[in-house]
């Protein structure tokens, strides 16, 4: 199946990654250490090739390597006061023994505790995180290259869904390539 990969965010490890096509020999030890590199003339630039609409690549191989979809761990307790309904955040406002709480993580049931309001109220978010690679092949370049990617770059995304299936598709709306090509 050939595809055109869609235009994504890139990291600034592939924006000057370079592949040549043919055996030439290396540049000098003088021209890296100065700086004044010149680009092989038979070079591709990564980040160009993989989202150029002209090149169709064959996705050879997709893998998750890690997921993470729960409800479980603890938020800073601002982004539970942060997620209240304002007509709740009226009756309920900051105080200083609150506003000393602002970044003690914690769960929803100990932040709605600590406001003094029934755990219903709080939504606890879904906490996804998802990282995989990915082996695309071009054969008009005869190149194939291992991508590694994520729905974010922060430890989780909270996405407030109703279900797991949700978050997921929520959070795969946004996701990147990151690290080593």
């Amino acid at each position: 199946m050939f595809m055109d990969l869609p235009t994504l965010p890139t990291q600034p490890d592939m924006d000057n990654t370079a592949v040549t096509l043919d055996n030439q020999e290396e540049h000098s030890d003088i021209e890296r250490e100065s700086g004044t590199q010149t680009i092989d003339p038979n070079a591709i630039i990564l980040a160009e090739a993989l989202t150029d609409k002209a090149i169709s690549w064959q996705i050879h191989n997709c893998k998750i390597i890690k997921k993470t979809v729960t409800q479980d761990l603890p938020l800073p307790f601002l982004y539970h006061y942060d997620s209240l309904d304002d007509a709740i955040k009226q009756t309920h406002p900051l105080t200083p023994e609150l506003l000393l709480q602002f970044n003690k993580p914690m769960s929803a049931h100990q932040a709605a505790k600590l406001i003094g309001i029934d755990e219903e109220v709080l939504t606890s978010p879904w906490h996804v995180k998802i990282i995989g690679s990915l082996v695309v092949f071009s054969e008009a370049l005869q190149l194939a290259v291992r991508l590694h990617w994520t729905n974010t770059g922060k430890e989780t995304q909270q996405v407030y869904t109703k279900d797991a299936a949700d978050a997921i598709i929520a959070a795969f709306k946004d996701w990147q390539f990151f690290l080593v090509v």
